[in-house]
Parts: structure tokens; sequence; C-alpha cells
């Protein structure tokens, strides 16, 4: 039995389309195996649309196998649609512009859009309060719209959980109050288990998979896209798709114990260029080379396997460690 999580998906759909061509939830060889997205599945990319019908339609089909919890964008985004804002406006935010073109009719949009700028300039637009009167006019055309067009996914979207245990894990999108130990559940502030930060490092009772904060900001280096781990307790898997158009997998063997990760391995015979590893994008899916054959009926959408890459599995320790001894020689290098 396998558990695989991903996280922090931000609009991108090609990417996910792609971590999910080996992630086995098949009936003949993958029954028994689990997936967990670790949310922020939306604001990015264009597609927030269809990731979250991907998420949503996984778990609908594979209920309590496969298994979606709630990241920061999607609780600032149930806090707007519930009028419950705190912080910068959501609606105009450059941030959520892209997620709600994907969520209205162009119509509903320009509608939208229009009522809320009211003849502002650009300046004006990004102080705007959430009190003003054409702002709130505007949040209720859009949340109209939104229930309107998407009532089913917007409820599912509000209710997803902060967190999901396993015997072995804690999957979080961002963290737990690990001081409380065995009582975090009951000890943690809801806004940390979506918005925590810094992130946490060493030992702790069970292991925490999380996402929220890009593994290249972790690991001090803006090559560095795939699953970081510290080495105790706490595997990180925010691959940041925006720069990396990747979504790292993390595959824990639940007979083993032991975690895997992806990276992606190009041909260089058929792609004529390129190195034996891409450093720039080493990723996550769930199927390693002995599985090759399988990855397309694997894939929700049925995409066909890439002609110039593929994905190659390796052990979660071992991929920190080459990582370790590159970054060495290349600060041994940079110092030279």
């Amino acid at each position: 039995m396998y558990i695989y999580a991903m996280s922090d998906m931000h609009g991108n759909i090609e990417a996910t389309r792609q971590a999910l061509e080996n992630v086995d939830l098949s009936p003949e060889t993958g029954r028994d195996n689990m997936l967990v997205f670790l949310g922020d599945f939306i604001d990015g990319a264009s597609d927030s649309l269809e990731v979250l019908r991907l998420v949503k339609r996984l778990c609908d089909e594979h209920p309590g196998r496969v298994v979606a919890i709630k990241g920061n964008h999607e609780e600032r985004m149930a806090g707007w649609l519930d009028g419950r804002e705190a912080g910068p406006a959501w609606l105009g935010s450059p941030k959520t512009d892209a997620t709600l073109r994907s969520l209205l009719a162009p119509e509903q949009y320009e509608q939208v859009m229009e009522t809320l700028v009211h003849g502002r300039s650009a300046q004006e637009m990004q102080d705007i309060r959430t009190d003003d009167p054409a702002y709130r006019v505007a949040c209720g055309l859009a949340r109209s719209y939104l229930r309107d067009n998407h009532a089913e996914l917007v409820e599912w979207l509000v209710g997803l959980p902060y967190h999901f245990e396993t015997e072995r894990q804690i999957f979080v999108h961002a963290g737990v109050q690990e001081a409380a130990g065995t009582r975090w559940e009951q000890r943690t502030p809801a806004m940390w288990f979506a918005n925590k930060y810094p992130p946490s490092r060493g030992h702790f009772y069970k292991d925490v998979v999380a996402g929220h904060i890009s593994t290249a900001q972790i690991a001090k280096d803006p090559l560095f896209h795939s699953v970081y781990w510290d080495g105790a307790s706490h595997y990180y898997i925010d691959g940041a798709v925006h720069l990396s158009h990747v979504v790292p997998v993390l595959k824990y063997d639940v007979d083993s114990g032991e975690y895997t990760s992806f990276w992606r391995v190009f041909d260089t015979a058929r792609a004529g260029a390129g190195r034996a590893e891409d450093l720039a994008a080493p990723a996550s899916a769930d199927t390693g080379p002995a599985d090759a054959a399988s990855a397309s009926s694997a894939s929700p959408d049925g995409d066909q396997p890439h002609p110039d890459w593929h994905w190659e599995e390796q052990s979660v320790a071992r991929a920190m460690e080459r990582w370790s001894h590159r970054s060495r020689r290349r600060y041994a290098v940079t110092r030279a």
C-alpha cells in the first residue's frame, strides 16, 4: 500500500495532470492506495476551476482513499465567500484575478469588474477597502454568480478539512503546534493549519507532511523544487509550480516505511540535448521506471507519455544526499 501526497498546484492543470500520470489508484494494482491533496489548488495560473474539478472528481470517485485538505488560498476564498474577509481585499487582487476569471463566464467577470473599478485608477484599486460600497456590491454580484455557476463545488471547497492523520503521518497545508505533542489537534490555532510560518524542523512523534512554503525557500536553493526532507520528521512538497512548472509528489510505502519522490529525467537520445537530471524541475510522481508502461493509463485524462522525458523514482533520503553534495560542490566552485 502506498500513500501519495501533492500540494500547491495553484491553477496549473498541466503540471497537475503530469504529476497524476503516475499515481496508481487503479482497481487492479492500486485499490488500497491513498492520495492526499494538501491544498492551494487555486490562485496563480489560469486553470483554477479545472484543478478544483479534477481534485473533487478524484475525491468523489475514490471516497476515503483520496482526501483533499484546505490551504491558505482556499481558506481566504472561503472567508470571502462567507463575508469574513480578513486582510487585503480578495476581489480585484492580482493573486486572485485568474481564479475569478476561471470561475465566471466572460460577461459575468466583466460586469463584476466594471462594478468594482467604477472609474478608479490602478493605484486606487490597489488601496481599495473591503468596506467600500462599490466593493461590497461587486462582491455580492461575484458571490451570486459563483454559487449559481458552481454551487456544489463551492460547498465542497468551503467544507474542506484542515488536516488528515494516519498512523504515521499528519498531512497539513502549513503546519501544527508541535510544542503541544500528542494534543496538537486541540492546541493548534485554526489559522496555523493553513498559514503557519516559519516551517518547523526536527523531530516530532509523527511525520509532518506539508506544503505552503516552497522547498526552494526552505533549502535556500533557487534551483531546488523537489520534496525536501529535514532529516528528521518533516517533509515539504511545495515545488513552486509558478517557477518550476512541476508539482512534486511524495510517495510513502506503508509496508517498508520508505519515502520516495520522482525526478524528471530527460531522454537525451530523443530530445537531442539536456542533462540527465533536470535540477530546475525535480518533480514527484508515484510510479517509478518499473511502472512506466502503465503511466498513461493512470492519468485521469488519459494523457500519453511524454516523448522526451520520463519520471525516475528515488529515495527521498538519497535524493537529499545527492542534492547536498551538489550544493557543496557548487558552493566550492563559487568560492574558487
